[in-house]
C-alpha cells in the first residue's frame, strides 16, 4: 500500500498518461504493480458490464409490451448511464484501496460488479415483462419470497440463472487476466469522463423518451430513496398527504344522479335516489346469498364473450355468459388484487400511494360486509396461495371473515408455485360453503392464470387452437411463443377450474339462492396475440376485465353497455338485494338503466406506469405522474383518445380538444389528491350517525 508522497507521485504520473496517450504515446510502467492490476480489472469489468447491457437492452427492445419512439436515444442513454455506475463503482473502490488491502478491494470490485449485474439481469426480465421501470410498490411485492418463487418458474429462471453465470464468468476470467497486465489505461481522470454521459442522461431523463425504462436499475433505487415519501411504501409506513382541494369536490368524481350527500366530512356518503321501474330485480323475494369469483388476471381481450380470437379458449364462462348478466367494457380500479378485493367488497378505486389492505387493515370502511353483517350474513375469504402475500389475514379477521388460505389446503392437491390449482380451489370452497349457515357473502380467488403461467398437473388435455396467422406470429414471435401461448392455455385452465365450481355448485341446495359475480381482478401487460398498436390499447390491456353477474334468481342472456367499473358492484348488488338507507362511493347500479344513463367518469390506476386513466362513453384519458406526492400533481404526459372514432388510440387528441383534456385532467387530479387521503383517514364510508354500525366481532366458523 502505497504512503503519502508515493500516492502523489502516482496520482501525478496518471494525469501526465492522460496528456501522453492523447498525444498516441503509450506509457509503459506503473509506480505500484497491485494498482495496475486493480485498474486494468476495472477497465474489463466496466467492459463486461456493458456487453451485458447491450444484451439485456436489446432483449428489452425486441420483448417489450411497447417499444420505445426513439429507440436509438433509449438504447444509448442507457448504456451511458450503466457506464456511469460501472466507473463510480470503480472509483470508489480505487480511492479506497490506497488505505485498504489492493488484493481485498480486487475482490470486492468483483463483488459488486456481480451485484450490479444480478440487479440488472432482474430488473431487465421485469421491465421485458411489464414495459416499465421499477417502482416502490413493486419492488415491495419483489422481495416477497412467493414473487420470486413463483417468477422464476420455468425459462424465465432458466434464462437470468445462464446470464448471471456467464456474467460471472466474464468478471472472473477478467480478474485473471488483470494479473498478467505491466500497465494501463484505466485512470481516475479517464473513469471520472466515463461517468459524464450518464450523469447527463441522468439530469435528462425528464426530457428523454421512455425514461424510466432508460434508466439504470441502480439510478432508480437512488432516485426512489431520494424521495422519501416514496421509498416509505418499502417499510410499509406510507404517509399519504392531505388534499389540497376541499374534499367534497371530490363528488365530481360521483354520477349526478346521487346529489343528496349526507355530511362534508365524508364528502362520498349519500342517500341513493330510489331504483327505477326498469331496474333489473330478484325473481323472487329472499335473502341471497353473494359469491365473488375475483378471477387472476381475466382480461376481456381473451374471453370469447367479448370476442376472443381464439375459439374454445373460455367455454364455462361462455355459457354462463349466455345465462347470466355480462357487462361490456368494464375496468378495473388498479393494477394489483387486493385493489380489486376492496373495489368489490367496499367500492373502493385503488389509492396511488398504497396497497390498503396490506398498509392499513384496521381502517374503517363501509360496504357490503357492513351492509350484509346487519341481515345476518356469514363471510368466507378463500385463496388458494399465501395470504401472507398481502397481509390479507389481518384485514379480513378483522371485518368478521373466516379465512382460507393455502395453508389449510389437502398437501395432496395439486399446485404449482403460486399455490394450489384452481380446481383445488373450486373444490375446496364448496365443501366450505356447504358448512355455512345461509345466508352467506364469500369471495374466492383464483391464482393459476398468474405470470409465468405455470400450468397445474390436473389441467384437462386440451390443444391450443390458435387461427393460422396467430400461430405463425407465436413461432416468429418469442414474446407471444413464450408468454402469451402460456397464457392463454392458463386462462384456459381457469376456465376449466370455474366450469368445475358450478357443476358442483349446482348440485347444492344453496345453488338456487345465490347470486354469483364472475369479474376479473385487474389485466396483464401480457403481449396480446395481435400487436400492440398504440399506448392506449397497452393502458386497456391493463385495466380492461370481464364482468358477469349470474344467478337462477336473476333473468339471463342479457349484456349492459359500459363503461363500467369493480366499484360498481357494491352498489348493484345493494340494489339487487333491496338494502334501504345511506351508501358511500362513487359507483352506480349497473342494473338499474337511470343509473347508467349518467355519462359518469370510470377511474383506474395503473401502478406500474403512474397513470391515471379517465374512462367516460365517448373519451378516455390517460395522465402520466412523473412525481407521485409533489403537489399539486402534475402530468408529464398526457393523452386523450375518441374512442368513439379512433378506438384503437392512434391519434392523440389532447392538444387538438384542450377543454374536454382540460375537464378530465382536473377528475384525475380530485381522484389523486383527494381520493387517497380519504382512505387513509376512514373518510370514504358513512359517517358514524348515518347507520355505520361498529365493526362486527369475528362471526362463528361454519358448522
Amino acid at each position: 500500500m502505497p504512503d503519502r508522497p508515493e500516492r502523489r507521485r502516482y496520482n501525478q504520473l496518471s494525469y501526465m498518461q492522460v496528456l501522453q496517450e492523447a498525444a498516441g504515446d503509450s506509457v509503459r510502467s506503473s509506480p505500484d504493480r497491485q494498482q495496475v492490476i486493480l485498474r486494468t480489472l476495472a477497465g474489463y469489468a466496466i467492459v463486461a458490464r456493458m456487453l451485458l447491457g447491450i444484451v439485456l437492452r436489446v432483449r428489452i427492445l425486441l420483448v417489450a409490451p411497447l417499444k420505445p419512439d426513439a429507440p436509438l436515444l433509449w438504447l444509448v442513454a442507457g448504456l451511458a448511464q450503466g457506464v456511469t455506475v460501472s466507473s463510480i463503482l470503480c472509483i470508489i473502490v480505487i480511492i479506497a484501496s490506497w488505505k485498504l488491502s489492493t488484493e481485498v478491494m480486487r475482490v470486492l470490485l468483483v463483488i459488486a460488479f456481480i451485484l450490479n449485474g444480478l440487479l440488472y439481469i432482474l430488473a431487465g426480465e421485469a421491465i421485458a415483462y411489464l414495459g416499465h421501470g421499477l417502482h416502490p410498490e413493486s419492488l415491495d411485492l419483489a422481495l416477497h419470497h412467493r414473487l420470486v418463487a413463483g417468477s422464476l418458474q420455468g425459462g424465465a429462471g432458466y434464462r437470468m440463472a445462464l446470464l448471471l453465470v456467464l456474467y460471472t464468468a466474464a468478471l472472473l476470467g477478467a480478474e485473471r487476466l488483470a494479473r498478467a497486465a505491466t500497465t494501463t489505461r484505466v485512470t481516475l481522470p479517464r473513469l471520472v469522463m466515463l461517468a459524464l454521459p450518464g450523469l447527463i442522461s441522468v439530469a435528462a431523463s425528464p426530457y428523454l423518451n421512455s425514461a424510466e425504462t432508460t434508466a439504470s436499475p441502480v439510478v432508480q433505487l437512488l432516485q426512489m430513496m431520494s424521495e422519501s415519501r416514496r421509498f416509505q411504501q418499502l417499510r410499509g409506513t406510507i404517509n399519504v398527504p392531505g388534499p389540497t382541494f376541499a374534499a367534497t369536490e371530490v363528488r365530481s368524481l360521483v354520477p349526478p344522479l346521487h346529489h343528496a350527500f349526507i355530511d362534508d366530512s365524508y364528502p362520498l356518503a349519500y342517500m341513493p335516489p330510489p331504483r327505477s321501474g326498469a331496474a333489473i330485480r330478484l325473481a323472487r323475494k329472499v335473502r341471497p346469498n353473494v359469491v365473488i369469483i375475483l378471477m387472476e388476471s381475466l382480461r376481456s381481450a381473451e374471453v370469447g364473450a367479448y370476442g376472443s380470437p381464439v375459439p374454445g379458449l373460455t367455454p364455462n364462462f361462455d355459457a354462463l355468459a349466455k345465462d347470466g348478466i355480462l357487462i361490456d367494457d368494464a375496468y378495473s380500479v388498479g393494477g394489483y388484487t387486493p385493489e380489486g378485493e376492496l373495489a368489490a367488497w367496499y367500492g373502493l378505486l385503488a389509492s396511488p400511494y398504497e396497497i390498503v389492505i396490506r398498509n392499513r387493515p384496521d381502517v374503517a370502511l363501509w360496504g357490503l360486509p357492513e351492509l350484509l353483517q346487519l341481515r345476518g350474513y356469514h363471510f368466507l375469504w378463500s385463496h388458494p396461495g399465501d395470504q401472507t402475500f398481502y397481509l390479507s389475514s389481518r384485514f379480513y379477521d378483522h371485518r368478521g371473515f373466516v379465512v382460507s388460505d393455502g395453508s389449510s389446503f389437502n398437501p395432496s392437491e395439486p399446485h404449482t408455485n403460486w399455490g394450489y390449482s384452481d380446481k383445488a380451489l373450486a373444490r375446496r370452497t364448496v365443501s366450505l360453503l356447504d358448512r355455512f349457515a345461509e345466508p352467506f357473502a364469500a369471495m374466492d380467488l383464483t391464482i393459476s392464470n398468474h405470470h409465468p403461467f405455470e400450468l397445474p398437473p390436473d389441467a384437462d388435455s386440451f390443444r391450443l387452437r390458435l387461427p393460422e396467422a396467430d400461430a405463425a406470429r407465436a413461432r416468429e414471435d418469442k414474446l407471444i411463443g413464450q408468454r402469451t401461448v402460456p397464457m392463454l392455455r392458463t386462462m384456459r385452465y381457469s376456465d376449466e377450474a370455474l366450469g368445475l365450481f358450478f357443476r358442483i355448485a349446482r348440485t347444492r341446495p344453496w345453488f338456487a339462492r345465490t347470486i354469483f359475480v364472475i369479474v376479473g381482478d385487474h389485466g396483464t401487460p401480457t403481449k396480446p396475440l395481435r400487436n400492440i398498436r398504440s399506448v392506449h390499447e397497452l393502458m386497456q390491456l391493463r385495466h380492461h376485465i370481464a364482468m358477469l353477474f349470474y344467478s337462477p334468481l336473476l333473468p339471463g342472456g342479457m349484456r349492459i353497455a359500459g363503461p363500467a367499473s369493480q366499484a360498481d358492484i357494491v352498489p348493484t348488488l345493494a340494489g339487487l338485494l333491496d338494502i334501504p338507507g345511506p351508501r358511500a362511493g362513487v359507483g352506480i347500479d349497473l342494473l338499474d338503466p337511470t343509473d347508467r344513463a349518467q355519462d359518469r367518469p370510470v377511474i383506474s390506476w395503473n401502478p406500474e406506469a403512474r397513470t391515471v386513466t379517465v374512462t367516460t362513453k365517448t373519451l378516455t384519458y390517460h395522465g402520466g405522474i412523473a412525481n407521485l406526492g409533489s403537489t399539486p400533481i402534475e402530468f408529464s404526459s398526457e393523452m386523450l383518445i375518441d374512442t368513439t372514432r379512433d378506438p384503437v388510440g392512434l391519434e392523440n387528441m389532447a392538444g387538438v380538444r384542450p377543454a374536454e383534456t382540460a375537464r378530465l385532467r382536473h377528475l384525475a387530479r380530485l381522484y389523486v389528491e383527494i381520493y387517497p387521503s380519504l382512505i387513509a383517514t376512514g373518510r370514504t364510508g358513512l359517517p358514524p350517525y348515518g347507520g355505520a354500525p361498529p365493526v362486527a366481532a369475528k362471526v362463528a366458523a361454519p358448522r
